[in-house]
């Protein structure tokens, strides 16, 4: 009996050691993995808020066919000052049941939808996450949708709700599938026929193609270093080693994006209509073509009027494929969207360990015009290649990470990007590397 009891307290003891390891905390711990970035532009200042999964590890086995690890996740969201990298708030959200899902920031208010029945769809302060507008207002608003807003889990939850930049609505679905487009600002629904053909999955936050403006596009070119290629062949003098365009991912900037587009669409029509009045102002006869041949004896006047008039009946025809341009377009704009700079992504060597250089470059007359180029430290440009680990002793210290997440947004003069499960801020008119924070 007496030769039992030391050995059953070194397994209690071995048990506790290990439970200690294994935990994390929630509010304090590092980021194993990150699902959503979004930049908000606010009244108050310009905020980062990353939604972040923490793992905690519970066992870890190995064998031949390598190491696993089981456990479980919380999820939290951490909203950050872009300008200096200070965490300003933080708000645990709970296992994946509990979580939020966020469905986009409209300008003003960052929405989000929980599987909570109580709360649902909702929106709320990006710099403190705090709630704003809740379901209840949501269905005041628009009896309609009292108790029949659908309520999936999160999971499933992205093929209910859904952000329309080219509108800027929320798009939801009801428990009978009807389809509603949700203004922001006035709260009101309507009810439309089918989904907006824009899809907002982000695959990609970079590419060797990218899109300046509607039909304006741009390329990287060339193995390993890629050179910027312009119109009639003409290449930039620089080159970037694997370098990649940076894509616009802020639902605020492409929403407003789109708004100029289409303004820019509506308003060519407008002036073409514009010089047709004047026309006709002049010469009413043209209203005639019959008549404005036996009258006008000016073949200048009739040719000119006649040209505007194909312009503008081809405008008008095709002004309904033309929203569905703009919304290809939307999925591969540059960062920054409107400008005439670029920003690259590339490799500051060919070694498993190269770092992560960011470029910005001015486009203007088929010329590239590099302005700053930032080396950022200790974040591997290939982070898969670039880690070199104990696994065993990286997931009992620090849960699970994942390092294949990217994320990058410009915003007021600061450069924000996401890799390695770190984040950083640089100054975009000097170059500087203002900040980086572990996540």
């Amino acid at each position: 009996m007496n030769n039992s009891r030391p050995i059953i307290f070194i397994g209690i003891t071995l048990i506790f050691s290990l439970t200690a390891c294994f935990h994390k905390s929630d509010k304090t711990g590092t980021a194993d993995d990150i699902k959503n970035s979004i930049i908000c532009h606010t009244p108050t200042g310009d905020y980062l808020i990353t939604h972040e999964e923490v793992f905690h590890a519970t066992s870890k086995s190995s064998g031949p066919k390598g190491s696993f690890t089981s456990g479980y996740a919380d999820y939290r969201y951490t909203i950050r000052n872009i300008q200096t990298g200070e965490q300003i708030s933080r708000l645990i959200t709970g296992d994946r049941e509990e979580d939020l899902l966020p469905i986009a920031y409209d300008g003003k208010q960052l929405w989000c939808y929980s599987a909570d029945k109580s709360v649902g769809l909702h929106a709320r302060e990006p710099a403190s996450m705090q709630v704003t507008i809740t379901r209840a207002q949501l269905e005041k608003a628009n009896p309609v949708l009292a108790g029949s807003m659908n309520a999936p889990t999160i999971v499933e939850a992205g093929q209910y709700y859904s952000y329309d930049p080219v509108s800027n609505s929320i798009i939801l679905t009801d428990l009978q599938g009807n389809l509603y487009s949700l203004d922001p600002s006035s709260l009101k629904a309507t009810l439309i026929k089918k989904k907006p053909a824009y899809s907002n999955p982000f695959s990609h936050v970079h590419s060797t193609n990218a899109y300046m403006w509607t039909n304006v596009d741009i390329s990287l070119i060339g193995e390993p270093r890629k050179q910027i290629e312009f119109h009639y062949d003409k290449k930039s003098e620089e080159s970037y080693l694997s370098g990649e365009i940076l894509l616009e991912q802020n639902t605020a900037r492409l929403s407003a994006l789109a708004a100029k587009m289409i303004q820019e669409n509506k308003g060519a029509i407008e002036k073409i209509q514009q010089r047709c009045d004047s026309f006709l102002k002049i010469y009413p006869a043209l209203k005639d073509q019959r008549q404005a041949f036996l009258t006008i004896r000016d073949n200048n006047v009739l040719n000119h009027y006649n040209e505007l008039q194909s312009e503008l009946e081809r405008r008008i025809s095709d002004s309904s494929s033309k929203k569905d341009d703009i919304i290809r377009h939307l999925t591969s704009m540059i960062l920054g969207g409107d400008s005439n700079d670029l920003y690259i992504l590339h490799a500051n060597n060919l070694t498993d360990t190269s770092s992560v250089l960011i470029t910005r470059t001015a486009i203007a007359h088929d010329s590239s015009f590099p302005k700053w180029t930032t080396l950022v430290p200790q974040i591997y440009f290939n982070p898969s290649k670039g880690i070199k680990r104990n696994s065993m002793a990286e997931v009992f210290k620090s849960g699970s990470p994942e390092f294949d997440y990217e994320w990058y947004g410009v915003e007021g003069n600061v450069f924000v990007g996401i890799k390695m499960l770190f984040a950083f801020g640089i100054d975009i008119n000097t170059g500087k590397l203002l900040w980086k924070q572990q996540l």
